[in-house]
């Protein structure tokens, strides 16, 4: 069966932590970016969503804390964060919370418990969440359940289809990389593989639909979904 996997990215300049989240957390059915600093972190946020950050505090340049609250402060929806730091004092806890993270935890820790915190606060995530709309066309899909209907009648997708669709619509109006694809995509090796499966959604949805779907090859870019409207 189908389901959207979550996509984790950690902030943290320890190489071994990002190393050891990463491949636990692959185990475990994540999406998952790690880097090292939050100038690459942003550079990834803006062409890539993700559903939770693992973020430590002590950063090179500017702070976990610091970029908690440059997060928070932004006009769209907020993005829940999982804070670790070596400091475990009453007053740190304090300030961490403070910035809107979402929880905290203390190094050393268990992986189990830090996948536990994160499922939990992805649960409360969700629960405070309207699901978002992305309308194309005479299409409207849904990117949280991964339901598209045409004129009010659902059209049956593929599991590659679905999650495809699910990457663009997530980032409607901004074009993504083949490699971003790949990866929402699970394939490694050959990136020019996206090129198939954009080409097979594209056949998929023009026997169903009346016009041609609203997504565009950018040169030496990649795709981009374009919709009319979108709601959150």
């Amino acid at each position: 069966m189908w389901h959207n996997k979550e996509h984790i990215l950690i902030v943290d300049d320890d190489e071994r932590i990002r190393s050891l989240l990463v491949r636990y957390l692959r185990q475990h059915d994540y999406f998952v970016a790690a880097v090292s600093e939050t100038a690459e972190a942003d550079r990834l946020m803006a062409c890539f969503r993700f559903d939770l950050v693992v973020l430590d505090v002590m950063l090179p340049g500017e702070s976990g804390i610091e970029w908690a609250q440059r997060l928070r402060q932004r006009r769209t929806a907020p993005i829940p964060i999982l804070m670790l730091t070596a400091m475990g004092g009453v007053a740190d806890r304090v300030k961490g919370l403070q910035s809107g993270v979402d929880d905290y935890l203390v190094k050393p820790f268990e992986p189990q418990e830090l996948r536990l915190r994160m499922a939990a606060i992805m649960r409360r995530a969700r629960s405070r969440q309207v699901s978002a709309q992305v309308r194309f066309g005479a299409f409207t899909f849904d990117s949280d359940s991964g339901s598209l209907r045409l004129d009010g009648q659902r059209v049956p997708l593929s599991a590659s289809e679905r999650v495809l669709l699910t990457q663009l619509a997530r980032q409607a109006n901004v074009v993504l990389s083949r490699k971003i694809l790949c990866q929402a995509l699970d394939i490694r090796g050959d990136e020019r593989v996206v090129d198939t499966q954009i080409k097979r959604l594209r056949d998929r949805l023009a026997t169903v639909g009346s016009a041609p779907l609203p997504l565009y090859t950018i040169r030496g870019q990649g795709y981009v979904l374009q919709a009319h409207n979108v709601q959150a």
